[in-house]
């Protein structure tokens, strides 16, 4: 499966366009496994870019996908 496309942002860190279009947005949704309807699909669509803006931010410049962090949070040995 292809990598999504890379996010351009400005230097405020804003999105300078739009991240996919809501037909590439609905196979996402599809393989996902979510079972939306069109207004559900339209209004996830209209603050996808917030979600694809913050997994750049994660992803940072030059990193590659499959890079792990260091430490992983456990929240079951948090709890005990």
């Amino acid at each position: 499966m292809a990598s999504p496309p890379r996010l351009e942002c400005n230097e405020e860190r804003q999105l300078t366009e739009a991240p996919i279009n809501l037909g590439a947005f609905k196979a996402l949704a599809r393989r996902a496994g979510l079972t939306l309807t069109p207004a559900e699909e339209r209004d996830l669509h209209g603050t996808y870019h917030y979600v694809a803006a913050m997994a750049e931010r994660v992803r940072g410049r030059g990193r590659a996908p499959g890079v792990e962090p260091a430490v992983v949070f456990d929240p079951d040995k948090a709890a005990q």
